[in-house]
């Protein structure tokens, strides 16, 4: 990896993270949020029933993934049309500097309204999110896409192990210094449009949407460094450019197109993972959850801290272990880790629910199942989507496609994340074990489907994936004809054509 693009890769994951951090705050803030909420509502509304203190509380949770679905839409055309790097970098980080502003200022000015603002842009700014790892990946050597997409979710993971401490009413989770962390997303987000605004383009959007070649090049020096051969990688850019002839494709060309619909279904089915996973509920919920097993506020911040703590050294080894083991072994993982975590926590909810002599095996099989859970998350839960975009999909086509799969993904967790409160309050665990079914399934689609893409150009791996009805496994047992990648390599490419 060239210094440059280790420099990038860094700024990314650690000042990107600012959205990660804005989402969570709701989750981590819980209790003094309650407060400043009920005061702000009093102030303006007079008193107000519990039953109306809970529903205007559940409709601030359910902005974020509002803001999430409203970013969904957009980013299509952002993509396509402003570019990789305006929306990735520029856009969603002058939204992460007003989220975080909005929030900050709500409780002075005594005003709920505006944090439910931040909350809801802090959602956009977490949809935006997959399209700085599309541009991270398309920025980098084909050897790499991993290792630099992996690193964004290292970089999310380690923001909120060093915050989530930070959450303990002792230090800024109390009623006076909440509106500390969103103080501090705001100054992340404004360095990270600071320093990131200087970055090229995507050099792959640049060649094949754009069709500036002189920049193109410039942009691939910048991150491959000098000893790239850029023929080699333009020969590449161009074998994936006519793949298809369009600059963008629409759905209904993607659902026409036999390669591009096999493409859709795998995205797909990557998509649910973390959708039927217990990452959106504990997003909203998890506090909450663990108070249900037996913890007081204080120990589900200490808990929150042990998980994050236990599982945080997986995310130094994620982003290497993508690029040595490869995406199929890597992707499988983390889909076991989500169903185990289900299982886990359903036995704790069991035995919470009705068996009360057992409350300190429920508290002990709620870490655990939340320590597989953010396992998961190290290991790539929130990037897996993205990654198998930037690798299944031809350029023109990876803007709907990500698209569509977001949006749909999205639905379902709103759904599941609204269900949850009714349903562990009627049925307790059954909730728990409906998702681990769900789950399940989506590790079973997974392991029947999922093709390994490590180190292959998008071209190859396109023109296998149309063979797929008649071999299935043409991307599980190529050893035979697997040829080493040369993006970004000095060395050339020519001898694809007489390989295929």
């Amino acid at each position: 990896m060239s210094r440059r693009l280790g420099l990038v890769t860094l700024t990314h994951a650690i000042l990107g993270s600012f959205g990660d951090i804005e989402a969570g705050i709701f989750n981590l803030m819980t209790v003094p949020l309650k407060v400043f909420f009920n005061e702000s509502l009093t102030a303006h509304y007079g008193d107000v029933s519990a039953e109306s203190f809970s529903l205007y509380f559940s409709t601030v949770a359910s902005l974020l993934f509002v803001g999430i679905i409203i970013g969904a839409f957009t980013m299509g055309y952002l993509m396509d049309y402003i570019g990789r790097k305006p929306t990735a970098v520029i856009l969603r980080s002058s939204l992460g500097v007003v989220s975080g502003l909005c929030m900050f200022i709500a409780k002075p000015l005594m005003c709920f309204e505006l944090f439910s603002l931040g909350h809801f842009l802090a959602g956009i700014v977490c949809a935006f999110r997959i399209v700085l790892v599309i541009y991270m990946a398309e920025c980098s050597p084909d050897n790499l896409r991993g290792l630099t997409s992996v690193a964004m979710s290292s970089g999310s993971v380690l923001a909120m192990v060093i915050v989530t401490p930070l959450c303990l009413p002792s230090v800024l989770g109390n009623a006076e210094l909440w509106i500390c962390l969103p103080a501090i997303c705001s100054v992340m987000a404004l360095l990270h449009l600071s320093i990131a605004v200087f970055f090229p383009q995507s050099p792959k959007h640049l060649y094949i949407y754009n069709h500036d070649t002189p920049r193109s090049k410039e942009s691939v020096l910048f991150y491959h460094g000098s000893v790239a051969n850029f023929d080699a990688i333009e020969e590449e850019y161009d074998r994936e450019r006519l793949l298809l002839t369009h600059g963008h494709t629409s759905l209904l060309e993607v659902i026409s197109n036999r390669t591009l619909r096999w493409s859709l279904a795998i995205v797909m089915i990557c998509a649910f993972v973390p959708t039927t996973s217990a990452i959106n509920v504990k997003s909203v919920y998890h506090a909450t959850m663990l108070m249900g097993f037996g913890f007081d506020e204080t120990q589900v911040m200490l808990a929150l801290m042990g998980v994050n703590i236990l599982s945080s050294p997986v995310c130094f080894v994620a982003p290497l272990i993508i690029e040595k083991i490869g995406r199929r072994p890597l992707f499988l993982s983390v889909s076991a880790l989500s169903v185990l975590e289900w299982f886990l926590l359903g036995i704790a909810q069991f035995l919470a629910d009705g068996h009360h002599e057992y409350l300190l095996c429920s508290e002990m099989l709620g870490v655990v199942g939340s320590i597989s859970g953010s396992a998961a998350s190290m290991l790539g839960l929130l990037v897996l989507t993205p990654i198998m975009v930037s690798e299944l999909c031809p350029h023109p086509c990876r803007a709907v496609i990500t698209q569509v799969s977001t949006i749909t993904s999205i639905l379902f967790s709103m759904v599941f994340v609204q269900l949850y409160p009714l349903s562990v309050e009627k049925i307790g665990s059954g909730y728990h074990f409906a998702m681990l079914l769900l789950s399940s399934v989506c590790f079973i689609l997974l392991y029947k489907y999922l093709p390994e893409t490590k180190g292959l150009p998008v071209d190859q791996i396109v023109r296998q994936l149309s063979f797929e009805h008649r071999r299935r496994d043409a991307l599980l047992n190529n050893k035979d004809e697997r040829r080493s990648s040369t993006y970004g390599s000095t060395h050339s490419s020519t001898h694809f054509y007489s390989a295929m």
